[in-house]
């Protein structure tokens, strides 16, 4: 019998969360009736299957002053939709959503799962924020986790009956035609300030490695990493690549993946890149990569803010064709079991769980 389901997640612009989104959205809806519902005016940088609904809210926007009153107006917005639903699940992404949803839930009673994208413990949340966290997590349906750090974290807020951890899925990697076997670096993510591009550039210049740096991604921090590459004099070998379609045009196997984030919960880029064969060599952030990356076994592990280290570690990547290939072969071996196929029956039975 299909379900009604309904994602809530504040855009559909390139990100890890956004990703996961589009991939079980585009899988549901198969055999499901489903729709996504965002707060930006942005058009989906995923492609969504034609059945999908994508659902722009409408709320009133107050500017300057009068700003603080958003999330209030994106409540009574989207509480009326939730009003529309009675048979839906409800399935909300990142933690200012998930508390947008839950307030819009009270009294409603909606069956409403909720999903945490990043590590908790690290998460720079206000007072108000992590206030209302420990308050209203309690009255979702479930919380659905990527590792057991978060798992570990959220335990004491929640009932351990009411979580799961279910990890990202990965689409199926179709290689591109490679016409040279060059040895470069390559980096995914969003240039803001927990990525940490800064340290990744500098390992980059301390390694004078004979190669490129690729950083694919948009972000704030754009102008302020381009003028830093100026300044250390290596715009002909750092490219700031920016969004693009062809991501697996960088994905070869004889490429490097290497990111000094110092905040991730279950990083899609990493999967990404492992999942396509390279060697991945990774700051060992406090949740999240070392449950993904088992050091020397399908990738590498750094300290964080060891930027010394860092560069030694790409420099032995750099020069041991033997040891990449190790890596990523194992790397391809380790995601047998992310598939969008596994992933998405997890997230089926516990939508079933929600009807019984």
């Amino acid at each position: 019998m299909s379900k009604k389901i309904t994602f809530i997640i504040y855009s559909l612009d390139c990100g890890g969360a956004e990703r996961v989104v589009s991939l079980l959205a585009n899988h549901f809806s198969i055999n499901n009736h489903v729709e996504v519902l965002v707060f930006s005016s942005n058009p989906s940088f995923y492609k969504l299957n034609y059945n999908i609904k994508y659902i722009i809210i409408n709320y009133k926007k107050f500017n300057h002053f009068f700003s603080k009153f958003n999330s209030l107006s994106r409540i009574l917005a989207l509480r009326k939709l939730f009003r529309e639903r009675k048979d839906n699940v409800f399935i909300s992404f990142t933690t200012t959503i998930n508390l947008i949803s839950l307030i819009s839930n009270l009294f409603l009673n909606r069956k409403l799962i909720i999903s945490e994208r990043t590590d908790p413990a690290s998460e720079n949340l206000s007072f108000l924020k992590s206030f209302l966290r420990s308050l209203t997590y309690t009255l979702s349906h479930h919380l659905v986790l990527q590792n057991k750090a978060q798992y570990n974290f959220y335990k004491s807020i929640i009932s351990e009956s009411q979580i799961s951890i279910i990890e990202n899925p990965i689409s199926q990697f179709e290689p591109a035609n490679y016409l040279n076997t060059d040895v470069n670096i390559i980096n995914i993510g969003r240039l803001v300030e927990t990525k940490n591009h800064i340290d990744l550039i500098d390992a980059f210049v301390k390694s004078k490695l004979n190669c490129k740096l690729y950083i694919i991604g948009e972000g704030p921090l754009k102008e302020k990493l381009h003028n830093y590459i100026i300044s250390r004099n290596q715009k002909d070998k750092i490219f700031l690549v920016g969004l693009i379609d062809n991501v697996n045009d960088f994905l070869h196997s004889n490429n490097i993946f290497a990111s000094t984030s110092i905040l991730e919960g279950y990083p899609n880029a990493l999967l990404e890149a492992m999942n396509a064969g390279l060697s991945c060599l990774h700051y060992d952030c406090p949740s999240g990569v070392n449950e993904i990356i088992k050091d020397g076994h399908n990738g590498l592990l750094s300290p964080i803010n060891n930027v010394e280290l860092f560069s030694s570690k790409l420099i032995m990547l750099y020069s041991d064709k033997e040891l990449r290939n190790k890596l990523g072969n194992n790397a391809i071996m380790s995601l047998k079991e992310l598939d969008i196929e596994s992933i998405s029956s997890k997230w089926l039975e516990l939508i079933k769980s929600c009807n019984q």
